[in-house]
Parts: C-alpha cells; sequence; structure tokens
C-alpha cells in the first residue's frame, strides 16, 4: 500500500532515528521502506545494513558505488521507480516522524477522498545538537490545502511530510535537471489532483544542520538554483501545452531574476549562462527562442 522512500547521505548521527519511526508506525497496510545511500564516506551504510539484517523483507537498499548526486543524477529518481506502493512517503535520512499513525491516518484520508493526489502536514525545526529552532516550519498562511492549479504554480509543502498517489507513470526530462526536485513533483501531481493539509497529524522534525545538502548552500546559491528549476518548470509546461503554469513560471523566474540581480548584483550575462546549462537537453534554437522571450519579460535593454 506504502512505499517509504528515504535518501541519506553521511548521515551515520541520523539515520537510525529516521528509520526508527519507519518501524514504529502502526498500520493495517502491508508497507516497503527504500532507502537509498548515495556513496556515504561515514558509516550511514553500515547502520542501514544493521537494520536490513533485522527487518530483510521490510527494507530495500540502493547502494551507490560513487556519489551521483555530484555528478548530477538524482537519488529520488532512483527511488521512485522502484516504489511498488500506491502510495509513496517520503523522509530524508536526517529527519523523522513523530506520528505512529502518520501513514495509517494519511492512507485513509488519500483512500476516502479520491478527488486528492496528496496531503501534508506541519513540522517542527531542530538543529544538529536536537534543540527546538522552530515550533512550527509553516506559516498559519501555509497551512491550508491546494488546488490543483496552485500545486502546479508550486505550492510549498514540507517533503517530509507528504504523502502522494503513485501516479505519475513517467517522469519528464526536466524533472532530473532541476535542483529542487520536490517543487517539480509537487507541481507534476498538480495534473492528477488537489492537495490536503491536515492538523490530524504530530508534526514531523526537520532538521537543520552543517552538513545538509540544501543548508550548506547559501543564499545567493539557493536562488540561482530555484531560478534554474523555474526555467525548466516554464519549459516543461510550455511543452505540454499548459500556457497558464507556463506563464506563471515566466513571473517566478521574474522574482527570482530582480533579487538576484538587485539584491545580489548577480551579472546578467551570468543569469543567461544559467539557462545555456541547460543546453545538453534543449537545443542552442530553443535557448536562443527563449532568450529572446525572456529578454522581453524582463523588458532588459541588449
Amino acid at each position: 500500500m506504502v512505499s517509504v522512500v528515504c535518501v541519506a547521505f553521511n548521515q551515520e548521527k541520523y539515520i537510525g532515528q529516521a528509520i526508527e519511526s519507519f518501524l514504529m508506525q502502526k498500520h493495517d497496510f502491508d508497507i516497503e521502506i527504500i532507502i537509498h545511500d548515495d556513496a556515504s564516506t561515514d558509516t550511514t551504510q553500515a547502520v542501514i545494513k544493521s537494520y536490513v539484517d533485522k527487518y530483510p523483507n521490510l527494507i530495500k537498499t540502493i547502494f551507490q558505488k560513487e556519489n551521483i548526486y555530484s555528478k548530477g543524477d538524482k537519488p529520488w529518481k532512483h527511488c521512485l521507480q522502484k516504489a511498488k506502493g500506491k502510495y509513496i512517503a517520503l523522509c530524508d535520512g536526517d529527519d523523522y516522524w513523530c506520528d505512529p499513525l502518520k501513514l495509517q491516518k494519511q492512507v485513509a484520508f488519500l483512500e476516502a477522498n479520491p478527488e486528492y493526489v496528496i496531503t501534508s502536514h506541519n513540522a517542527k525545526l531542530i538543529n544538529e545538537k536536537g534543540d527546538l529552532v522552530k515550533a512550527k516550519q509553516l506559516k498559519l498562511t501555509k497551512n491550508r490545502s491546494y488546488s490543483g492549479q496552485e500545486l502546479k504554480n508550486g505550492a510549498f509543502l514540507l517533503t517530509l511530510t507528504v504523502m502522494f498517489k503513485n501516479v505519475i507513470n513517467e517522469f519528464p526530462k526536466e524533472f532530473f535537471l532541476v535542483s529542487n526536485g520536490d517543487t517539480f513533483l509537487i507541481a507534476l501531481l498538480g495534473n492528477h489532483g488537489k492537495g490536503y493539509f491536515t492538523t490530524d497529524v504530530k508534526d514531523d522534525v526537520y532538521r537543520v544542520h552543517s552538513r545538509g545538502v540544501w543548508s550548506m548552500i547559501d543564499e545567493c546559491e539557493k536562488f540561482k538554483k530555484k531560478f534554474q528549476t523555474f526555467f525548466l518548470m516554464h519549459q516543461y509546461f510550455y511543452k505540454t501545452g499548459d500556457a497558464t503554469s507556463a506563464q506563471h513560471y515566466i513571473g517566478e523566474m521574474q522574482r527570482s531574476w530582480r533579487i538576484l540581480f538587485q539584491e545580489y548584483t548577480v551579472p546578467v550575462n551570468e543569469l543567461f549562462v544559467l539557462y545555456m546549462k541547460s543546453k545538453s537537453y534543449f537545443s542552442i534554437k530553443n535557448n536562443k527562442l527563449l532568450i529572446k522571450r525572456m529578454i522581453a519579460a524582463f523588458k532588459i535593454k541588449k
């Protein structure tokens, strides 16, 4: 019924707590736990193997010999392609769940409400010492459900809290090129239904620490990655004929552009390079056409 997907890298201090939070779940259906380790250089794989020895029929592993993330590959891709569940629940190896009925409650809702494709809830933030940083990660304005179009527009859901229907048979090429895969995933799910926010599940725990993949990136680089993600999402929706969503991501690119240009003084030429980095997939002709459109959209003089 549910595939629990966990991606880990150098999380020897935390991965055990994540796995324990999966094992404590109480449910009246079958689950599988898929753990992907991206060639950790610490003892993360050893910790995972110790749990596999105890639960060989429950835990499935993907152990990389070389770090694929650094080569532009996406660990999520390998997990999602292997997942057999009707539903998929996500949690990284440095985060963990707190409600033993989380999976049971989320499955019950999605089974009873077929118009919804994803359900999520809130989380609290802790630091690497386990101290509370923030009691609620989502602001009150984000504590709400979303229409399908709002999901396609990149609704902000907390990845470690989501459960979604396993309805995407084939991911577009753009999905594997983006930096923010969770944003793109939620947008793709918007093609299949609505998003439900629940307060019935106890808050999960998101850990902020110095070795976190996203935490280690400075704010300017984060906006560059968002900019590139919005570009690829625009291309996807433009290609599939969804003019409303494609235009939305033009606006998102404009906002990111202004922040990078005005607040971080990133040169215009460097911003265009962010587009051209995707030329391995998009033809030069298409890149030139997009740049022409973007010059007009941003009202930039040549």
